[in-house]
């Protein structure tokens, strides 16, 4: 039988403040309404873990506990740090369009939550894509993992590809990752990298974490575009692209490819703007299913020969 949570990691999930940069933001602005001098004394990355994992076997710090009694009114030290009931642990549910408990119809796809149970499920994946104006890029990427398997989750494979590279990708784990992740290289080619997270502490059942890291080392040269696939059950993908100096864009479409090889536009959630020099575009995706794949498509003026 699965350990239920602590109530600390509830009301976190319910207020999205698990991740490390965000809980840090509300605890100071909790911290200089109780005490000015306790802005900036946040419990650390690796303490935080714990207080939400339910390893602490007493209460935090006095001034950790005045803290956060402030920033969860209603409750006491105490209470946060209690297994939270059934009733109020952070509803699974949730994650499933109100249709899902209903069975597909004849030639209708199966609802996207309904096989969710015993996979691992992202829950969100945000892709940040900076193109400077010699088209070299940093991309960030964060993925927010649900583990909903009955075992523990210590690596996830992934891999990247572009048209030109100047080396070896360079892939290295972002700061604000709410686990320990290491990079292990698996298979390189000039231009494919293929390599696994390795993720410690190990994602447990029924736990999640948003683990991050950034690419570097490739270039958007002719062909402007992401191809995003899809490897698991993911509920909101967010690609975000600022390509810096491309001055204007000559167009922009998105489309999202379905497991029987199907495609349809997505332009309807395909946002672009203009800031100063630089060209901004965003792409968001509700409910997506393994072996789909997003592409945002784009072209900007080049230079005459």
């Amino acid at each position: 039988m699965t350990t239920p949570p602590v109530r600390l990691k509830v009301l976190l999930r319910e207020r999205h403040w698990q991740t490390y940069r965000t809980f840090t933001a509300e605890y100071d602005k909790a911290a200089k309404r109780v005490d000015a001098g306790l802005v900036g004394a946040a419990p650390s990355r690796a303490q935080l873990h714990r207080w939400m994992s339910g390893e602490v076997k007493s209460l935090p710090y006095p001034d950790h506990c005045r803290v956060l009694e402030q920033m969860f009114p209603g409750w006491s030290v105490q209470e946060l740090f209690e297994p939270a009931p059934e009733e109020t642990a952070a509803p699974l549910p949730a994650l499933v369009p109100a249709q899902a408990a209903a069975p597909p119809l004849d030639g209708e796809e199966e609802p996207w939550g309904s096989t969710l149970k015993g996979n691992i499920v992202e829950l969100s994946i945000r892709l940040d894509i900076a193109i400077q104006p010699d088209g070299w890029s940093r991309l960030t990427y964060h993925h927010e993992l649900l583990n909903l398997s009955d075992k523990p989750l210590t690596r996830v494979a992934r891999e990247l590809w572009f048209e030109n590279t100047k080396g070896p990708l360079t892939i290295t784990p972002t700061a604000d990752s709410e686990r320990r992740l290491m990079i292990q290289r698996v298979h390189d080619t000039a231009n494919l990298s293929k390599f696994a997270c390795q993720i410690s502490p190990p994602l447990q059942p029924g736990e999640s974490a948003v683990v991050g890291f950034t690419c570097e080392g490739g270039q958007f040269v002719e062909d402007h575009y992401w191809r995003q696939a899809i490897s698991r059950p993911v509920r909101h993908l967010e690609i975000s692209v600022r390509h810096h100096g491309a001055g204007r864009l000559v167009r922009c479409t998105a489309t999202e490819e379905h497991p029987d090889g199907a495609e349809n536009s997505a332009d309807d959630s395909l946002v672009w703007d203009y800031e100063a020099d630089d060209v901004v575009m965003t792409l968001t995706r509700e409910h997506l299913r393994p072996s789909q794949a997003v592409t945002l498509r784009w072209d900007v003026p080049h230079e005459p020969a």
